[in-house]
């Protein structure tokens, strides 16, 4: 969680974190997907209101996490939390 980031901001610093992993070459070899490990991603952000709960911007991260896997890993997914979380 990036207190005080926007949906854009919070995209640049998981894509800034995804290439810095990637960078460092680091072998997987018990992965099946390929040989060095790399990073998934899934984000959510919104401007928090006094209705919200945590728990509804985490379950849009972990979903969108689980796209970025389907979508072929290695990746940031993200999207704006609808209101009332």
């Amino acid at each position: 969680m990036f207190p005080d980031s926007n949906l854009e901001q919070t995209i640049n610093i998981a894509e800034y974190l995804r290439q810095q992993v990637a960078q460092l070459h680091l072998p997987h070899e018990a992965s099946l997907v390929g040989d060095h490990l790399t990073l998934s991603l899934g984000a959510s952000a919104r401007i928090p209101m006094p209705e919200d709960r945590a728990e509804g911007l985490l379950l849009l991260a972990d979903r969108n996490l689980y796209r970025a896997k389907a979508q072929g890993r290695d990746r940031v997914v993200a999207e704006a939390a609808p209101a009332a979380q």
